[in-house]
């Protein structure tokens, strides 16, 4: 293919909140999913690639020579050309795990993580995710009726890790409070940063003296610091929680969609229509980045600069393979978790679906009438993040299968982690009321 000219225009503007990316790429000219390149701002005068083919994605992601992942490597993120006051800077800064560096120190942080994750076997957290999934349920399962979104499967993956990582339940709950702030951008965003944080430092600290079987203390024996532990932690739960949470919606809307709730006795029903679900609606619609670290490399008819930011297509890709080739019914290698150096390792991944799958099964197994409330369940406009906006059932109501007063010792570990006093985060936030601290107050721990 002949090179394009240099630059060539932006097509796209990817902070644009009117955006409808799907729709505005299938009405692009067949020329671009031929070239697998896109050029987009990601905010005005931002310039950038969405790369949207897997050909494009395996060639860029596979080739840790060329293409680099440490954000320090973005020459506007550098240079000044994207301003102090942009959210780029808050999303994209330095850290220290496996994701964000490249190199030996890459090679040394990912092989502390997947060495981390060996320490949960499966087996384990299928148990940890039905525990975890039936105090969840006994909060809302007398009303007879529920948001699957808000009320379970946003809960549910984070509590389940928070487990794993060997945090009590009072901490665990924290997190989360503090992670739905900073997901829905409210005021005190900053704060709740900073709150994450030092929950994640002070909890690192406490396994090294209080050590366990669990993920953290696994990171801690392959002789990470505190630090290194608390952005490998966050590194966790922000890849995870979107892709674990939108599964479990996706796969009961279409079994409840499709009138086959009734019949998830079969595992296999379950295992294929959560297969479908995340090749035909994945929960990543972009991610930033890789950045070429030579001038004058080509790809798509393009000639890309050094610095320049690639973005990864993932909703885009996997929807165009779809089209062209689609996977066998069974295939489980979706790009979504990423491919090459920095693709989630694959027990990470084995651990996320296991989550997905025993999520909708208690569920189900708990309230085996569940029915959608409204025909209609949107899906969340974003050009990042794809997934409902709410899932309305209604059910019989239930008796929880343990009274909330009995609810007073904390049935995970018995010593809390310690708060970190810090002035990072000394102002007082607003009152909130997220799923997070509601299911905490119901459980009479904070």
């Amino acid at each position: 293919m002949p090179l394009a000219p240099d630059p060539p225009p932006p097509l796209l503007r990817l902070d644009d909140p009117a955006l409808d990316l799907p729709a505005a790429l299938d009405d692009l000219h067949p020329e671009h999913f031929q070239r697998g390149l896109v050029p987009v701002e990601l905010e005005k005068g931002v310039s950038a690639w969405l790369m949207i083919t897997l050909y494009c994605l395996q060639h860029v992601l596979k080739d840790e020579r060329y293409y680099a992942r440490d954000p320090r490597a973005w020459r506007d993120l550098g240079n000044g050309t994207i301003p102090d006051t942009s959210p780029l800077h808050a999303l994209y800064p330095p850290r220290r795990n496996a994701l964000s560096v490249d190199g030996a120190e890459h090679t040394r942080l990912r092989a502390a993580l997947t060495g981390a994750l060996e320490e949960v076997a499966l087996h384990h957290v299928t148990h940890e995710v039905s525990q975890t999934a039936d105090v969840i349920i006994d909060w809302f399962c007398t009303r007879g009726e529920a948001d699957v979104v808000s009320e379970y499967a946003s809960v549910l993956p984070l509590l389940v890790l928070c487990r794993l990582f060997g945090m009590d339940q009072h901490a665990g709950l924290r997190v989360g409070m503090a992670m739905q702030r900073l997901w829905d951008g409210q005021a005190d965003a900053a704060h709740a940063h900073h709150q994450l944080q030092d929950l994640l430092l002070g909890h690192a600290a406490h396994r090294r003296t209080q050590p366990g079987r669990d993920i953290t203390t696994g990171m801690i024996t392959r002789g990470l610091d505190d630090e290194e532990i608390r952005d490998q932690l966050a590194l966790i739960m922000a890849a995870a929680h979107d892709p674990i949470a939108h599964a479990i919606t996706n796969t009961l809307a279409d079994l409840l969609q499709t009138s086959r709730l009734h019949m998830v006795g079969s595992t296999w029903l379950i295992s294929e229509t959560l297969n479908h679900g995340i090749w035909h609606h994945p929960p990543l619609e972009t991610l930033v980045g890789r950045f070429p670290t030579v001038d004058g490399l080509e790809l798509g008819g393009y000639r890309l600069a050094r610095g320049d930011c690639l973005v990864m297509g993932f909703g885009a890709a996997q929807r165009h393979q779809l089209r062209t080739a689609p996977p066998s019914p069974s295939n489980r290698a979706y790009p979504v978790f990423g491919m090459g150096p920095h693709g989630c390792p694959r027990l990470g991944r084995d651990i996320a679906l296991a989550t997905a799958q025993t999520g909708v099964e208690r569920l189900q197994q708990r309230l085996p009438d569940l029915r959608l409330r409204e025909n209609d369940t949107p899906r969340r406009a974003s050009t990042v993040i794809a997934g409902r906006r709410a899932l309305p059932v209604t059910f019989t109501p239930a008796r929880p299968l343990t009274p909330p007063e009995t609810h007073q010792e904390d049935p995970w570990t018995p010593s809390p982690a310690p708060q970190r006093a810090s002035a990072s985060h000394s102002t007082t936030p607003p009152p909130t009321r997220s799923a997070f601290e509601r299911l905490a107050r119901w459980l009479r721990l904070i």
